[in-house]
């Protein structure tokens, strides 16, 4: 059988700290990627929110209006609809 995905088995034998570089999410009304530094989401209303989680961890400075934040923001959205797009 073949399946999908990364294999655990490194990260089992302790080979390795690291396992993956984004996480995404999908609910009903959003999508989501999350990174080591930054949670980007997606809603279907086409609003938008963008979390630094190391400085920010429990989301309360959404960061998606911030012109500093305009080239992640632009990245991760790009990210999530080459990945829906497949």
């Amino acid at each position: 059988m073949r399946m999908d995905g990364c294999s655990l088995l490194p990260l089992i034998r302790g080979e390795t700290d690291s396992w993956r570089e984004k996480i995404l999410v999908e609910s009903n009304s959003s999508r989501a990627i999350l990174t080591e530094k930054w949670k980007f989401i997606h809603w279907k209303d086409c609003t938008e929110e963008l979390y630094d989680r190391v400085n920010d961890p429990h989301d309360l400075n959404n960061l998606a209006f911030a012109p500093s934040t305009d080239p992640i923001r632009k990245s991760l959205r790009k990210h999530l609809e080459v990945t829906y797009a497949k």
